[in-house]
Formats: C-alpha cells, structure tokens, sequence
C-alpha cells in the first residue's frame, strides 16, 4: 500500500498514468508483487498553489508487503552533492615551504 499525501486539488500520475483518486490522503494498492523483488514506482503530483503551478516528483523503491507514506507537499530533500576535489591551499609569497 502507498499512501500520498497531497493538497485537496492535486492531481497525481503513478508511472505516467493518471490516478482518480481525489482529497489530501490517496491511497493506493499494488498488484500482486513478487516476494524478494525490488519494484519501483515513479509518482508525479501537480496543483496550483498561490496562483503558481508546482509539480513535484518522487521515484519510490520498495519491496513486496512495505506500506510507504509520501508526503508530496513536502519539497524533495536534497541529495548529498558530490563536491569537486579540494584545492591545494597556496602558501604565501615568502613563507616557509613545508
């Protein structure tokens, strides 16, 4: 089962299909999964907000029998960046070198 949370006028798409589902709590049942298996699912919400259209989207990975929540009013948290390699510090004109 996965649940999403969302605004009361969202609509959302599971996979690229568009669900029926209306209000601020959907639910939703997947088929009969394999157990063991890995499954994913690609969920994309969209309403308007302030005048301003937000589209928010989440790829959720999960096994058979696992009940996810989303919360797609929340914005997605960042992924750690991967930063560049530091710089060596320079050394001052003058100063010893090491």
């Amino acid at each position: 089962m996965i649940g999403v949370r969302v605004p009361e006028n969202a609509e959302i798409w599971i996979d690229g299909n568009k669900t029926s589902q209306t209000g601020p709590m959907r639910e939703f049942v997947t088929p009969p999964l394999e157990p063991g298996q890995k499954f994913n699912y690609d969920i994309k919400a969209r309403w308007t907000e302030n005048g301003q259209e937000v589209v928010r989207e989440r790829q959720l990975s999960f096994h058979a029998a696992d009940r996810l929540m989303v919360n797609m009013m929340a914005p997605q948290k960042a992924s750690n960046p991967t930063l560049p390699p530091p710089r060596r510090a320079e050394t001052p004109e003058g100063a010893p070198q090491p």
